[in-house]
């Protein structure tokens, strides 16, 4: 919405070389006022009165090469280049030396949007260092050199242009909107102005961003609008630059087919705050890091709120997207997100509930840990927050607690049986840690998942305990296990001092995800087998008594 802006100054501008044709006045002169007046240097390479249009009675006035530098605090690079500004006269306001602009077209723009020391950008430093603010007329232009001198716009036209928005402070990836094409007509004293814009986003590719409806009537720090804004945006578009530093791993390699779409009914003040209600659709978003091939697909609808504040200059804003549903590969995510934007810092919050998702494409995506647990997912309810300038402090940031199933699956290399069969001297057995139903509660924080009310049954096993897993994968847990039947008979089979019936034995789980080691503790095993063998001599004892 900074456009706005860059047209009130080219309003400016023509305003003070038509004014200066019209009393005659000379390059150096026109260059000068209007560099006084928005405190930063003009340029042009030519300028002139199109004659051909004179005998329709709408005198053009063609500017060429119009530069505009950055203000003084920014970078060296100018501000504001066009190819050339055209603008369509009304004769008789000429003749009565008032300036009416029928139509003023401004062609291959080239607009630099740059945010320096506290976060403000250029076009508002260059705003504020106008002479003066807005005239009475819609669209006006800021006082031109004569302040006697009346000026208003009918219409106003950009083509083929492009807008970079960069900082003067950080070093961050540069936005490019591109080939962007605005129209506003229907400009009128006090009343709203109809807006049509239309622009592609990044330097290649198919995005785009529409905007259509209403604005104004302008005023001193007031710019009201009524419209229809849509984004359609391929995310393999954005750079992969720029991904890695919002989003991390998790967008890393989103799938040549992978899509985010809004449409937004937009209303407010684009200096104060504006409001939006409308839809989000995500479709085919392969999450997770590049080169993994068993990932979740993102994909789904969802209603859509939005709050921003001063979008003319700011990036204070809040979405949220109610009551949403998305589809994670073969399952479903129902719940609530809201995103907050405020001084280049996003916080968070998601919550809900997920069921029926393959385990082993969650920890693909979400934890790049692809093959070590198998089985279905569920988490009947969970609240995530977070909070950070890039994907790195909203990683540190992640906090939240849940609880979650998953049923029918097995870990990797990871067997409790297998390890206490290997420190009993026998052979390792299986090497997979199979199971029917695994469940605990879970509580994330500092970049450490803390799993308490550990619950797993497999075959011939049941696991109860407590642990921990680091977000660099490494595992600490203390674990009670508990071995019936055919399994209780095959560590019995390692240990003359067990005797019939179940058996518990103390297991800690060490390593990483990656190279779990299981560690049966050894002085609870000999506990349990010396109390197991006390226990058959006595009851070899009563036996012999009854007799």
């Amino acid at each position: 919405m900074g456009l706005v802006v860059v047209i009130l100054i080219a309003v400016g501008v023509v305003a003070y070389f038509v004014n200066s044709l019209l009393s005659g006045g000379a390059k150096d002169q026109m260059i000068a006022a209007a560099s006084k007046s928005l405190k930063t240097k003009v340029d042009f390479q030519s300028y002139g009165l199109d004659f051909g249009s004179l005998i329709k009675l709408t005198p053009a006035v063609r500017i060429s090469g119009l530069t505009i530098a950055n203000p003084q605090g920014y970078s060296a690079r100018n501000m504001i280049e066009a190819q050339e500004v055209a603008a369509s006269l009304d004769l008789r306001a000429v003749m009565d030396k008032r300036i009416v602009v029928r139509s003023l077209d401004i062609q291959s723009p080239k607009i630099l949007i740059e945010t320096g020391a506290g976060g403000k950008t250029n076009l508002e430093t260059i705003l504020s260092n106008l002479d003066s603010g807005p005239t009475q007329q819609a669209s006006a232009a800021p006082a031109a050199a004569d302040a006697g001198t009346d000026v208003s716009v009918g219409e106003i036209l950009m083509s083929h242009g492009t807008v970079t928005l960069a900082s003067a402070q950080k070093p961050q990836p540069e936005v490019m909107f591109r080939d962007f094409q605005l129209t506003m007509s229907n400009l009128a004293a006090n009343q709203a102005c109809n807006l049509d814009l239309n622009t592609q986003l990044f330097e290649a590719g198919t995005s785009q961003l529409k905007v259509a409806g209403k604005a104004g009537p302008f005023g001193k720090d007031s710019l009201p609008i009524d419209a229809k804004a849509s984004v359609a945006l391929p995310l393999a578009e954005i750079p992969a630059k720029t991904r890695q530093i919002h989003f991390g791993d998790l967008a890393a390699d989103p799938g040549k087919d992978s899509r985010i779409a809004t449409d937004v009914a937009l209303q407010g003040d684009l200096y104060k705050v504006a409001t939006g209600t409308g839809q989000l659709k995500i479709d085919k978003f392969l999450v997770g890091p590049a080169g993994q091939q068993n990932r979740l697909t993102l994909n789904g609808t969802a209603p859509l709120t939005l709050k921003a504040v001063d979008l003319m200059s700011g990036d204070e804003f809040e979405l949220q997207a109610p009551k949403a549903t998305f589809s994670l590969g073969a399952g479903t995510w129902n719940g609530n997100l809201l995103l907050q934007r405020k001084s280049e810092r996003l916080s968070g919050n998601l919550n809900g509930a997920i069921q029926n998702v393959d385990v082993n494409q969650m920890m693909t995506s979400f934890a790049g840990s692809p093959n070590k647990v198998y089985g279905t997912l569920a988490i009947p309810g969970f609240d995530l927050r977070f909070s950070g300038a890039n994907s790195d402090e909203l990683q540190r940031s992640l906090a939240g607690q849940g609880k979650l199933t998953v049923s029918n699956g097995k870990f990797q290399g990871l067997s409790v049986l297998s390890g206490i069969e290997k420190a009993l001297g026998g052979g390792q057995g299986a090497q997979d840690g199979a199971f029917a139903q695994f469940a605990t509660n879970f509580n994330l924080q500092k970049q450490n998942i803390a799993l308490t009310g550990i619950s797993a049954t497999g075959p011939g096993v049941v696991i109860n305990g407590q642990g921990n897993i680091t977000f660099t994968k490494a595992l600490n847990f203390n674990l009670q296990t508990k071995l019936t039947g055919a399994a209780a008979d095959r560590i019995r089979g390692l240990s003359q001092g067990f005797v019939s019936g179940d058996l518990v034995i103390p297991v800690q789980v060490a390593g990483t995800l990656d190279n779990p080691q299981v560690r049966p503790e050894m002085k609870g095993l000999a506990k349990s087998a010396a109390t197991n063998a006390v226990q058959g001599v006595l009851n070899n004892f009563l036996n012999k008594k009854k007799k």
